[in-house]
């Protein structure tokens, strides 16, 4: 269970200095949010070959070192772009930084006394990087991480372990794109797969699949993080909290057609905010069907455009007919204003489809505009349209959907609100394992009738991460949903308008993922 709260953010400002210089900068941006900061960088931000501002990555960055002496006070400064999680010789010592504007950016101190080990060491961590704005991130246009360790000798503290070039770096493959933004207030619904890459990269006997060599952006006070500011607010409790009961375990079926797109690069070309903003203009696909048959989409908003299936609206829930072959798919945005710009479509058919754009042999999805006057008229107009015919007047407006814009991998979120209960029991050994470590482990069998479904109530509601522990068989995906509250102990009170789910794939291994 977990709730959120919405605090705006106004756009950022920049200045043109390099290196660490303070000229020029007002004083209030030096603790702006948080404390001033006391802190000697010897460090460098760092990040790897390619586009500055990715959108939705992770990266691993790993350094290995040596340390001797190592009974005096040690300590970590880090900040990243966007967010971080920072592992010192495998274990987790905390994420990362407080929400900030980037031209006064926080970052965050750990005491890390005691956690050295005479000889090698291994700091290690995973930066998230957006790309894009939420209502917690002003996007900077670059990405970038920031580490230093530090010894106090007599009573200075030296750097001993900083970023720069000697560290490796590499995207973290197991997190896969695209996906599907929670809302507009946060980032993006994690779709994580075990197999694709080590679970040990962090640990000192593990190592980078295909390491790269850092690049360097260039010292504190260089690229858009122009002052440094200490962390404003407490870092989270790590008060585990298992859950309270179980409400309900029942056999369900996913939707099984998952796709969707990001309309914001071909409507709102160049513009990374989230501030409401004009769509104007629609998306299409042909689905091909080999049968005649019926589709049934559903929608996580009733804010979301339903699709329009051979001139026949498509309301949520409600079955339209698909003919054998070519069937056009028009989905035409509101008039007005819109603060989310993604777009998801999750479907139930009974033969399985396929998709491809309209005037496009390359992707499933071709978006046309942004048009000039899109008012409801011409909204109304495209919801008529029946052929692909009917769209040669707008064939100048055709914009291919790059497959890193397509959301075929689906959402979790959507998978578990829009699951259809079917018959047969899940069968469950030792429920109790999952209210305590102190109980044999819980065992929930395959079932050949559908996906085992349950539903636990923490008995209160809580703001975190969630931790995963757990075997399966190599392949097997656990996609999870968090939802507010149970009324009246049945009626579940899902997070619409926040797609708030994870999905994971086993390795095969025991794991262990938060």
């Amino acid at each position: 269970m977990t709730k959120y709260g919405l605090i705006w953010l106004i756009s950022g400002l920049a200045i043109a200095t390099t290196g660490q210089v303070t000229a020029g900068i007002p004083a209030s941006w030096h603790a702006l949010g948080g404390k001033r900061s006391d802190v000697t960088w010897a460090a460098q931000w760092i990040w790897t070959d390619g586009v500055a501002s990715p959108r939705n990555v992770y990266l691993c960055a790993r350094k290995d070192f040596e340390a001797s002496g190592i009974d005096g006070q040690t300590r970590v400064h880090i900040s990243a772009d966007s967010r971080y999680r920072l592992y010192l010789n495998g274990q987790w010592i905390g994420d990362g930084p407080a929400r900030s504007f980037f031209w006064a950016q926080q970052f965050d101190t750990y005491d890390v006394s005691g956690l050295l080990k005479t000889g090698r060491n291994t700091l290690a961590v995973l930066v998230s990087h957006y790309g894009e704005g939420t209502f917690q991130y002003n996007p900077s246009g670059q990405a970038g991480l920031l580490v230093q360790l530090e010894t106090k000798r007599n009573h200075d503290w030296v750097p001993t372990v900083v970023t720069d070039a000697s560290w490796d770096v590499q995207f973290h493959e197991g997190y896969l794109r695209p996906t599907i933004r929670i809302s507009c207030q946060m980032p993006f619904e994690e779709i994580v797969d075990g197999r694709r890459f080590p679970c040990d990269w962090m640990q000192p006997a593990g190592t980078l699949p295909t390491p790269k060599a850092a690049k360097v952006i260039g010292p504190v006070g260089s690229g858009p993080w122009k002052t440094m500011v200490a962390r404003s607010v407490p870092f989270f409790t790590r008060d585990a909290v298992l859950p309270a009961r179980l409400v309900q375990a029942q056999l369900s079926r996913f939707p099984n057609v998952n796709t969707g797109f990001t309309a914001r690069p071909y409507l709102l070309a160049g513009y990374f905010m989230q501030n409401s903003s004009p769509l104007s203009g629609f998306a299409a696909t042909v689905i091909n069907s080999p049968v005649d048959q019926t589709i049934t989409f559903y929608a996580a908003s009733p804010r979301f455009e339903p699709p329009v299936i051979n001139g026949q609206v498509a309301e949520p829930g409600k079955a339209v007919r698909l003919k054998k072959g070519e069937n056009l798919c028009i989905v035409p945005f509101r008039p007005g204003r819109h603060h989310e710009f993604d777009r998801s479509y999750p479907a139930f058919v009974d033969q399985p489809i396929t998709l491809r754009g309209v005037f496009n042999e390359e992707t499933a999805w071709t978006i046309f505009g942004p048009f000039e006057k899109y008012n409801k008229a011409f909204y109304e107009r495209i919801q008529t349209v029946r052929s692909i015919q009917d769209l040669e007047p707008y064939r100048d407006k055709a914009q291919v959907v790059r497959r890193e814009h397509i959301l075929t991998h689906g959402s979790p979120f959507d998978d578990c609100t829009f699951a259809r209960k079917v018959k047969g029991e899940v069968r469950i050994d030792h429920t109790e394992g999952l209210f305590g470590n102190e109980y044999e482990p819980t065992t929930i069998h395959p079932s050949q009738d559908g996906n085992p479904e349950l539903i636990l109530d923490f008995g209160r509601e809580l703001l975190g991460p969630i931790e995963l522990d757990f075997e399966a068989p190599a392949g097997t995906t656990l996609s999870l949903c968090f939802f507010e509250e149970i009324e009246s102990g049945n009626r579940i009170h899902y997070t619409y308008l926040n797609q708030n789910g994870l999905r994971y794939t086993a390795s095969g291994r025991h794991e262990r993922f938060t």
